[in-house]
């Protein structure tokens, strides 16, 4: 796509939850009708940067103006605090694996996700 890079729109990152069943959802909100979801976070985000993408495109098309990305993800700009909605399930599971190892529960998240983005992701 022309000159436009779609890393550098920031999208928002939903775990919800349909009949018992868990799912992860993107959304752009620079973007009416971007987003994506699926059964995994990477699915969620590779649907979304593909709709993201398919929608500027058909935008350039149109001749219509292509909305700039709403912020820029400076290290500045970063202020460690993150508010999450998940499943209570997930919740409590997160809590009950707190205690097991007698930390807190936002040590217990700071952990599973370092984890997790040290598997490459």
């Amino acid at each position: 796509m022309k000159n436009i890079d779609i890393e550098k729109y920031p999208f928002e990152l939903f775990v919800e939850e349909n009949d018992g069943v868990s799912y992860f959802r993107v959304i752009y909100k620079d973007v009416p009708y971007a987003g994506g979801a699926g059964d995994t976070a990477e699915e969620a985000i590779a649907l979304a940067k593909e709709s993201l993408a398919l929608i500027l495109e058909d935008m350039l098309e149109q001749g219509e103006t292509i909305p700039m990305p709403s912020i820029k993800r400076l290290e500045d700009d970063v202020s460690g605090r993150v508010t999450l909605r998940m499943p209570k399930s997930l919740h409590r599971r997160l809590i009950a694996r707190s205690e097991e190892d007698g930390v807190s529960l936002n040590t217990t998240v700071v952990a599973a996700i370092s984890e997790y983005l040290s598997l490459g992701n």
